[in-house]
């Protein structure tokens, strides 16, 4: 069972080093893809400390759902909804029991364009059970759009070159520190997915991290990195598209079936 508490006090901390940026380059590849789905019903499961729905134009969607069991994320989402009835804010962890997974289909309505999973399933010990639920979601149509980091990372590599880590796909303190339980490459992200009942559509990999959380801060911190920097490094991930420091799938259910 993860402690949700510890993670939220990590992820806050996190949040005042690099842990920001990646937040940025990441809400701005979802938001790509949103955009091309064009998404009038949503559910968004995990949110941090901002949800999605703050983002886009207020006109672009009919109904909102996030799901956060974090106390703090919640209430941020909570207060970025300023009583929006459009936006339904539920406090629990998804996909834990059959009640959970019913309220939100509840909530929802059950004829979701957009179902929106960014940084969770290689949190998790279970993954497939969330991915499970995730299909009472969905219909034929429904797109799910689902996000981790990348064990092929630039970062990853040059750790292991460098004699850091033994291989890509192996636990660093700090994905222990997060209760991390995977570092999937494309291939196993991909297995996890199909064996899950979706089909992959789409696939890539965003933003080219060529440090550390911590490096990539310093690098910030003495000018060796700025903005304009971090933005060619979100755009030179189209140069090399297997390194980019977090993956992105777009799926639907498998012929159609829930």
């Amino acid at each position: 069972m993860r402690d949700i508490e510890k993670y939220q006090k990590i992820y806050l901390q996190d949040a005042e080093d690099f842990e920001r940026y990646q937040v940025f380059y990441r809400r701005k590849k979802i938001l790509e893809l949103y955009a091309e789905y064009r998404a009038r019903r949503v559910v968004e499961i995990g949110c941090g400390m901002e949800p999605l729905f703050a983002f886009v134009p207020a006109e672009s969607f009919e109904r909102w759902v996030v799901v956060e069991p974090a106390d703090a994320f919640y209430q941020a989402a909570c207060d970025t909804a300023k009583g929006d009835e459009r936006i339904c804010c539920l406090h629990m962890f998804f996909g834990n029991d059959n009640d959970s997974v019913e309220q939100c289909r509840v909530q929802s309505g059950g004829a979701n364009d957009l179902v929106i999973c960014t940084g969770l399933l290689h949190e998790l010990e279970h993954p497939d059970q969330v991915l499970k639920a995730i299909h009472s979601l969905c219909t034929p149509m429904t797109h799910v759009i689902f996000n981790v980091p990348n064990a092929d990372s630039l970062h990853r590599v040059l750790g292991m070159w460098s004699g850091y880590i033994e291989n890509v796909h192996e636990l660093t303190e700090r994905n222990q520190e997060l209760q991390q339980h995977s570092v999937y490459d494309r291939g196993s992200f991909a297995k996890l997915l199909e064996e899950s009942g979706f089909m992959v559509e789409k696939t890539g990999t965003f933003f080219i991290k060529p440090f550390t959380h911590r490096q990539m801060a310093a690098c910030l911190k003495y000018g060796i990195l700025n903005q304009r920097i971090l933005d060619g490094l979100y755009r030179l991930s189209e140069d090399l598209p297997d390194f980019g420091s977090e993956l992105y799938a777009v799926c639907r259910l498998v012929d159609g079936r829930g």
